[in-house]
């Protein structure tokens, strides 16, 4: 008899992933946390309690077959994407293995897709009349902004998340150069400037920096859940402040506009098959409305901070995707702003040795723990 909630963390190391465990909070202790992921020395996988090496999710079939495998031999009640290669493939499995029981907290082929490739999310906003950032897919398309959008324009994969491969286009030679060296990119306006943008993106004259990022960067977050049923969850909608890229601190902000906004992106998204969670980023030009410029359909590394905040997403979609699980909501003391703080976390070599000999570890006091494992 199962004594413990089974989830399935795909990619069991990602930011995400962590994100998901600690919003867990005290109810870590009612789970039973079954980890994958293609890298055998990462700490998050020994958060869990099980864990499995798989191929890299870019082996395509042999990643979603090897899922199936996992998925059939545990039986998890819900399995939860952590990478937006994850929301895909988990998508791909429904649809070639159906027979899989398990809950995938992921929607159609054609949705995930959509948020796996901006410009395709820009098509998906532009059908349902939603704000959505200009979006070049080429050089000619992005030089076409600058006849509306000051430089520097905003250079990022068409694949991508997390700002790796981002880059700023500061002329219409950059636009041209980017793009003949990078099929995969697009581009597009550079939303909401700091008043001192050309002093910090002018050449530098006294050495090139070894980091670089600006002081401090601002983004709002749209997130709701979407059910099973194509229910739409109330949003909870904040703003962040980005220190290099990371988000480093976040603000409740109850704005009437940007609510409707992150309601109407859910019912958009499940009109179109879309079922899980919806994060939309935004940004605020100084002198205009919200624009979404990045959507994604998993819990992202915000998650952890959102549940702090008095948004219990994950509890959320467990109680969406299995109602019948008494799983409560996480009780949290009221706040509007939250700090991130970092933690460190053992990488135990026995762990990494039975990864890399067998593809499997199991935690010692997990063994009796549940009938499965």
């Amino acid at each position: 008899m199962r004594s413990k909630l089974r989830l399935l963390l795909l990619s069991s190391g990602s930011l995400a992933a962590q994100n998901v465990i600690d919003a867990l909070g005290e109810r870590r202790e009612r789970c039973l946390l079954i980890g994958v992921n293609s890298l055998e020395k990462s700490a998050g996988n020994f958060r869990c309690d099980v864990v499995f090496r798989v191929p890299p999710a870019s082996s395509g079939a042999a990643y979603i077959d090897s899922i199936a495998d996992i998925v059939r031999a545990e039986r998890p009640d819900l399995v939860i994407p952590s990478r937006d290669d994850d929301v895909l493939a988990l998508a791909l499995l429904r649809e070639r293995h159906t027979c899989i029981q398990s809950v995938l907290l992921t929607g159609t082929p054609a949705t995930a897709r959509m948020w796996e490739d901006k410009v395709e999310t820009a098509r998906f906003a532009a059908r349902h009349g939603l704000p959505f950032a200009p979006t070049a897919e080429n050089a000619r398309d992005a030089l076409a902004l600058t006849a509306k959008h000051p430089l520097p324009l905003i250079g990022k994969p068409r694949a991508g998340n997390g700002s790796r491969g981002v880059v700023l286009l500061r002329s219409q030679a950059e636009i041209e150069r980017a793009f003949e060296a990078r099929p995969d990119l697009i581009a597009q306006p550079f939303l909401d400037p700091p008043a001192n943008m050309q002093a910090l993106i002018a050449p530098p004259e006294a050495g090139l920096p070894l980091f670089f990022s600006f002081p401090a960067a601002y983004q709002y977050i749209a997130t709701v859940i979407v059910g099973p049923d194509g229910a739409v969850s109330e949003p909870i909608t904040w703003l962040c402040t980005l220190v290099g890229g990371q988000s480093m601190e976040g603000t409740r902000c109850d704005d009437p506009q940007l609510l409707e906004l992150g309601r109407a992106y859910g019912h958009a998204a499940a009109a179109e098959g879309w079922r899980g969670p919806l994060n939309i980023q935004l940004k605020r030009p100084a002198h205009g409305s919200y624009v979404a410029f990045e959507v994604n359909g998993r819990f992202s590394g915000g998650t952890a901070a959102r549940t702090v905040l008095g948004f219990d997403e994950v509890g959320l979609a467990i109680k969406a995707f299995l109602p019948a699980v008494d799983f409560p909501l996480r009780t949290v003391p009221a706040c509007d702003a939250i700090q991130k703080y970092v933690q460190s976390y053992p990488i135990p070599r026995e762990g990494v040795e039975a990864l890399r000999r067998s593809d499997r570890w199991v935690r010692a006091d997990a063994r009796s723990s549940d009938e499965r494992v």
